[in-house]
């Protein structure tokens, strides 16, 4: 498995525990399991930021990671990183 497919499966298992434990109520816990998400899944989409030829999965990762971004509050820092030269 590529580097990649293990981010971004590792952003997923902990996006689902996050809603999992968002479900049972700990706030606290699923934030800190969005945020890690997050982080994953931004590595991966970062990875592949410009391989332009990889598209859809280029564009399908962009959108997971804003996704996490906005469900663990940092949307402003994903697209900041979006945006710098070196991303």
């Amino acid at each position: 498995m590529s580097q990649i497919q293990e981010l971004h499966k590792q952003a997923m298992d902990l996006a689902e525990a996050a809603f999992t434990v968002k479900l049972r109520g700990n706030l606290e816990q699923a934030n800190q399991l969005s945020q890690q998400a997050f982080e994953k899944e931004s590595q991966a989409a970062g990875l592949i930021a410009n391989q332009l030829d990889a598209e859809p999965t280029r564009s399908v990762l962009h959108r997971s990671a804003a996704t996490l971004a906005i469900d663990c509050g940092e949307i402003v820092i994903f697209v900041t990183k979006c945006f710098q030269e070196n991303y």
